[in-house]
């Protein structure tokens, strides 16, 4: 491995895998431990890094790195990891540790180391694997870790986990598994006890031990039946640890219950249950979880969530505290286990991401028409309104084997409110069936969400297999037989055959492989192969054979590949059956031991001419040119029961094909049938090979009657009278002789203590009816069971029978009542109810109540409830079970007024509609109705109701609820409303003008009804008015702000303004007065008149045409000189508007004047004055 960034992700592959590791320890089983030495290769198969708050401080302060090593060898192989930790800043070395490991090739080995810092840093980490002759192996680094120091305290709350697994490997699940931890740390030193309850149901000690340096204990190979456990630590009781479980009678059902980290956050709050069956799991299997207070915080099937063929129930996040589960085989079934667990509290505090759709497609990118790639699109969303990076994963499995083959991965970013779609593609590279797992994974690489594709089919993307690279392959026929090699009739060997073809007109060379599993667990055992040369159409036909090394049922997967090893076709043989051959088949692994032959015979030790004793000869194997010291060990089970009933064994050393002949004897101690297990183990305690010898009937070694008789219980009876029982029987025996025997009865009671025991001496004959009779009186009533046993007169015990579930009672007398006690109470309130009563047998009394309003109960001291108010007849009747007495008595119960609470605003303004809502409660059989009274002299009814107040105030609100049996509650309270301004629209002739135009204003004004609203006017310019409708001339220019305000009674105003602008006006010039005759000299008088539309002040300038100027509306002036004169008069306002006129006056010289008369030539006087008009020229400017 390289170093550079840590962990790579095909070496992640899931934090799931870790607890799955944890989980398969107890299927794994250890085999021999050899050097493995330079000659094999090791390396990390997988390895992860996580942070974790150990101390809830809410920083991480603990890493904990976890790998699984794995070697090329196949055997155990001694290795050793060297951590080293250096502080990043600095690349000073911290802190270093060697951790020692035994793995083996093929086995998930999965271990994890914790380093927590002294202060608050950033580090990293070197990993390094070496071999036991201190070869370097492989490596990684883990960068930038940051860590802080702890500074509270670890929660160090031991769980001790249990599982019934098969955890030796015979494919029995009768191993007891037990792991003692806090969180992931195994805990060593726990000590567990197991009892078995017996067939008297009482709990016997069955074994005990203390948990191993990895925090295991294994009881292997118990008997089936139910088993409670309790654990203990330091010499004290661990009190929320303990629990029951139950090993089924065929071995063939297995549960695991586990506290796991399982979503990988590092907070191991999550219970994961694993139920197997078979090469599986079951997956109906149910569980329910409780917390302390014994609620169901969860529950559900073990379908959750799968791992090739295992299927799991996982319950997630459970909150920090202790529980109680249960497990059984399917919901409503047995129950397999239950027990108690401690949950370490969730502290994740990251956002959840998941997939919210997905999809695929196919499709041909090489175009040979048979689509190679997977199109997987998806939709990742996150809870998060923000950015969030996420990684995700398809893994790729084989869909035949479930074998990992290959992975990609892509990297986005996602928003919370954004709709995401991203896609990823893989292409085969072999023809074939897969499934693929996408996997979902947040920027802190914490496990997210799945989904998974199952089966989809593609061809090989660089041009599908064959031959040529381009050509197809494949099984056009095949089948198999079966045969005995070794002259035992029993087949030890199988024979596949078949013809494969190819598409290619050529010679075509293949490999054919022959994998070889266990039917039952689905392991792989062993393989072969064999390659051969093929050509187009033409009848191929080849074998290999496969011989068992151990008894058992085997599947066979044969798997064609071409020679470039794209893989061509397959076909599976399933549950053949082999016996073990002479020899191991044609794959790998150590060698074999078996029982090349057996025997057995039974013969008579005691002379009483009934065999007691089985003798047991067996000749066992070895494949090993070599001495190999054996165990074989015998078994003894009742046929009847199944029971274990002894074992015995024996040590043996043998050598390959040498004839070893090899005896054991058992003697029975009991007349009975029985079973025997016969099982060889190496002397690495490997189950190697067995055999079963079954109803064997032996009687018992200590003799029968008269000495070498037998003696029994020809028939028997029993008959009871109050505390009283007889017991009769007729005892026989096979001697022609008085035989003395002893009939013993033992007395238990129903919980199965011994209570008492008699006996009596008789003597029989054969042939000879006997017929006697013991009797027994008990102390007290109750249910017994009687056990009763004949002895022959050596006290060796012959025979026997049981009477069980026997009820002894006295006679019978009647209970009486002696009080009734009862009270009166009130509708819908409990009420309190005894009776007193005695029976003179102190028989088991029962109480019966009829409470008068169709309810009924039991029990001395009950309580009732009654729903109306009435009054009610109470009976009682008392009973033995036979006899019974009954009394009555009345019970009052008074009516009760509803219970009400208002809900509402407590303020709103005047017409504002305000909700309010009335909570009442009554008995169930009254009916509530509420009124209201808002105070303003309007009233409403209903539980909710709608109100508008007209006028502002503060009002009082009276709520009532009433029954129909005039129970009545009032509720009041107080509601303040707010004046509401009165709303104001205004408008104007126009929004411009000039001075001195009239506009004309409006407004419309709305209020409640109860105000009244007046409206005034203010114009900007000194000038006001009021109404609604107003005029108003603006007498000068400039922008007018005109402010309207209405105003209720209440002070309630709006305000709302116009902008008026008004431009200014100039003034005019009227009535110029101009002489009609002027002469030099002469003074003359002109007069104008000026008008302004608004209040300006006009100015009237005069230019006299002579250069004489004037201010004034009339002027006199004399011209001096003769001639026409230009007279322009102008008027002008503050504002600078101007009005202009002009006109001509002649000056006539004064002597001229006169001489002509004062006129013009030619003109008469009333020519000159016309003359004098015409002149007259107005100009405005």
């Amino acid at each position: 491995m390289q170093s550079g960034q840590w962990p790579p992700r095909q070496l992640m592959f899931s934090n799931k895998m870790v607890a799955w590791a944890i989980l398969a320890a107890f299927l794994l089983s250890s085999v021999p431990t050899v050097t493995a030495g330079g000659d094999y290769d090791e390396w990390f198969w997988s390895i992860t890094g996580d942070t974790t708050d150990e101390d809830g401080d809410g920083y991480n302060d603990t890493a904990t790195i976890g790998y699984d090593p794995d070697t090329t060898c196949e055997c155990d192989v001694d290795i050793y990891v060297y951590i080293t930790v250096y502080d990043t800043d600095t690349g000073d070395v911290v802190d270093s540790g060697s951790f020692e490991y035994t793995i083996n090739n093929g086995e998930g080995d999965w271990f994890e180391e914790d380093w927590t810092p002294d202060y608050n840093g950033t580090f990293d980490f070197n990993i390094t694997l070496y071999d036991d002759e201190g070869y370097l192996e492989d490596y990684a680094d883990w960068y930038d870790v940051e860590l802080w120091a702890m500074t509270g305290s670890t929660d160090e709350t031991i769980n001790v986990d249990n599982a019934v697994t098969n955890d030796d490997e015979d494919t029995l699940m009768n191993d007891f598994d037990f792991w003692a931890h806090t969180k992931n740390d195994d805990i060593e030193g726990v000590n567990i006890t197991v009892w078995k309850k017996n067939l008297l149901g009482q709990w016997d000690f069955y074994d005990n031990g203390t948990t191993d340096d990895a925090g295991e204990l294994n009881l292997n190979n118990v008997t089936s039946g139910d088993y409670m456990w309790a654990a203990s630590f330091g010499g004290e009781d661990l009190t929320n640890e303990g629990g029951y479980a139950v090993v089924d009678q065929t071995y063939t059902t297995g549960h695991i219950g586990v506290i796991d980290d399982w979503d990988g956050v590092g907070d191991y709050d999550d219970f994961v249950v694993l139920i197997p069956e078979g090469n599986g799991s079951r997956d109906d299997g149910y569980v329910e979880i409780y917390d302390e207070d014994e609620n169901l915080a969860d529950n559900g099937t073990t379908d959750d969530e799968s791992f090739g063929d295992y299927n799991f129930f996982v319950s997630y996040d459970l909150e920090q505290g202790n529980y109680t589960h249960y497990i059984y085989k399917e919901q409503d079934g047995d129950l397999l286990q239950n027990g108690s667990f401690y949950s370490y509290g969730s502290t994740d505090n990251n956002t959840d991401e998941w997939f919210t759709e997905w999809d695929y497609s196919t499709e041909d990118t090489n175009e040979d028409d048979q689509d190679d790639t997977i199109n997987i699109y998806f939709d990742p969303e996150t809870e998060c309104d923000c950015e969030v990076d996420v990684e995700v994963y398809v893994d790729v499995y084989e869909n035949d084997t479930g074998d990992w083959i290959d992975y990609t991965y892509g990297e986005y970013t996602i928003n919370g409110t954004a709709d995401d779609w991203f896609k990823l593609n893989w292409t085969a590279t072999e023809n074939g069936s897969y499934d693929f797992q996408v996997s979902l994974w947040d920027e802190d690489d914490n496990y997210e969400d799945e989904f998974e594709i199952d089966n989809v089919y593609l061809t090989n993307g660089g041009g599908g297999g064959g031959g040529q690279g381009d050509e197809d392959e494949w099984f056009y026929d095949w089948d198999y037989s079966t045969e005995d090699t070794n002259a035992d009739d029993e087949d030890d060997t199988i024979i596949i055959g078949y013809d494969p073809d190819t598409t290619c007109d050529c010679y075509v060379n293949i490999t054919v492989y022959v994998d070889v599993y266990d039917n039952e667990t689905g392991d792989w055992v062993d393989y072969t192969s064999a390659e051969h040369t093929i050509y187009d159409e033409e009848g191929d036909w080849f074998e290999q054979d496969w011989t068992a090394t151990d008894n058992g049922s085997y599947d066979f997967w044969v798997d064609m590949y071409d020679e470039d090893w794209n893989q061509e076709d397959d076909f599976w043989i399933y549950n053949v059956s082999l016996t073990s051959g002479s020899g191991g088949g044609n794959g790998t692994g150590d060698d074999d031991e078996w029982f090349y032959d057996w025997d057995y015979d039974t013969y008579d030790t005691n002379e009483d001419d009934e065999d007691d004793t089985i003798n047991i000869g067996y000749d066992p194997d070895t494949t090993c040119d070599c001495d190999v010291n054996i165990t074989v060990y015998v078994d003894v089970y009742d046929n009847e029961t199944g029971n274990w009933v002894d074992g015995i064994d024996a040590e043996h050393t043998i050598y390959d094909e040498e004839g070893d002949w090899f005896e054991q004897d058992w003697t029975a101690s009991e007349n009975g049938t029985y079973d025997f297990n016969v099982s060889l183990y190496d002397e690495d305690y490997n189950l190697e090979d067995w055999f079963w010898i079954y109803d064997i009937y032996l009687s018992s070694d200590d003799g029968g009657g008269g000495g070498n008789e037998e003696e029994w219980f020809d028939s028997w009876d029993y008959e009871t009278d109050g505390l009283s029982i007889n017991i009769s029987y007729d005892p026989d025996t096979t001697c022609d002789c008085d035989v003395d025997i002893i009939v013993y009865v033992e007395v238990f009671n129903e919980t199965g203590d011994w209570v008492d025991y008699t006996y009596v001496e008789h003597t029989i004959y054969d042939g000879y009816t006997d017929w006697f009779t013991q009797n027994w009186i008990a102390d007290e009533e109750g249910t017994y069971d009687f056990n009763i046993t004949l002895y022959d007169e050596d006290w060796n015990m012959e025979d026997w029978f049981e009477i069980t579930g026997v009820e002894l009672t006295e006679a019978n007398a009647a209970p009486v009542i002696d009080a009734l006690n009862v009270a009166d109470g009130d509708e819908g309130a409990e009420v309190s109810l005894s009776v007193d009563a005695h029976d003179d047998d102190d028989d088991n009394l029962t109480y019966s109540w009829d409470f008068g309003d169709g309810e009924t109960a039991s029990g001395e001291n009950v309580k009732h409830t009654w729903a109306d108010d009435g009054d009610y007849t109470v009976t009682v009747t008392v009973s033995d079970g036979e006899e019974e007495d009954s009394e009555s008595a009345t019970v009052s119960v008074t009516n009760v007024a509803p219970t009400l609470s208002v809900d509402g605003a407590s303020s709103g303004q005047e017409a504002q509609a305000r909700t309010f809502e009335a909570d009442t409660s009554d008995v169930e059989a009254d009916t509530v109705s509420v009124t209201w009274d808002f105070g303003d002299g309007e009233t409403g009814s209903g539980d909710e109701v709608t109100h508008t107040w007209a006028d502002d105030g503060t009002y009082t609100v009276t709520v009532t609820a009433s029954d129909e049996d005039g129970g009545e509650t009032t509720e009041t309270f107080n509601i303040s409303i707010s004046n509401r301004a009165p709303t104001l629209q205004v408008s104007a002739s126009a929004t411009s003008g000039d001075e001195g135009d009239s506009f004309a204003f409006s407004a419309v004004t709305s209020d409640v009804t109860d105000d009244t609203v007046s409206v005034t006017w203010d114009f900007g310019d000194g000038g006001s008015a009021t109404g609604l409708a107003v005029t108003h001339t603006f007498t000068d220019d400039g922008t007018f702000v005109v402010e309207i305000t209405a105003t209720d009674e209440d002070g309630g105003t709006t305000v709302e303004k116009l902008y008026i602008d008004i431009d200014n006006v100039a003034p005019s010039l009227t009535n110029l007065q101009l002489p009609p005759a002027v002469k030099q000299g002469e003074e003359v008088t002109v007069t104008i008149e000026a008008t302004d539309p608004g209040d300006d002040e006009v100015t009237i300038t005069w230019d006299l045409g002579d250069g004489t100027t004037y201010e004034g509306g009339t002027i006199t002036h004399s011209y001096d000189k003769p001639g026409t004169y230009t007279v322009t008069v102008c008027a002008t306002d503050d504002d600078g508007g101007e009005d202009c006129q002009q006109a001509t006056i002649p000056i006539e010289l004064l002597q001229q004047a006169e001489d002509d008369g004062g006129l013009l030539p030619g003109f008469g006087l009333l020519s000159a004055l016309a003359m004098l008009g015409l002149l007259a020229i107005f100009r405005r400017r």
